[in-house]
């Protein structure tokens, strides 16, 4: 009896071992091969092609190639900024993601509109 848990235990431990060091590198692959497919269908122009942001005092406008969106800042329900980019959530799971390195002389103007329009203040992370 106390053979057969040890041994369960070895099977159990090197399955475990297994998974810890392998599962990482085949989500990584797999993951790879998702986008690489994503990038291959269809026109990505509305992801990768120019884009334009306007701030003003009523909410935020983001202009694309093909469409142009306007958000009220009553649509935001958070905002996050980190060291590169600020993101304003209109979702749980959806953001509107400013890279800073496009707005450097306006961080700061562009972090109090924010602020003043936005209930929650900036979450920093």
């Amino acid at each position: 009896m106390v053979k057969l848990i040890i041994t369960g235990a070895i099977i159990g431990l090197s399955f475990g071992l297994l998974w810890f060091f392998f599962y990482p590198k085949k989500f990584y692959r797999d993951t790879i091969k998702k986008i690489e497919k994503l990038m291959k269908e269809g026109d990505n122009s509305s992801l990768f092609g120019k884009h334009s942001i306007v701030f003003d005092e009523n909410g935020v406008t983001c202009t694309e190639p093909e469409s142009t969106q306007t958000f009220k800042w009553s649509a935001f329900k958070k905002a996050v900024e980190t060291k590169n980019h600020f993101f304003l959530f209109n979702t749980a799971m959806s953001a509107i993601i400013i890279p800073k390195k496009i707005i450097l002389s306006e961080v700061q103007s562009i972090r109090n509109l924010i602020n003043l329009n936005i209930k929650e203040p900036i979450l920093q992370k």
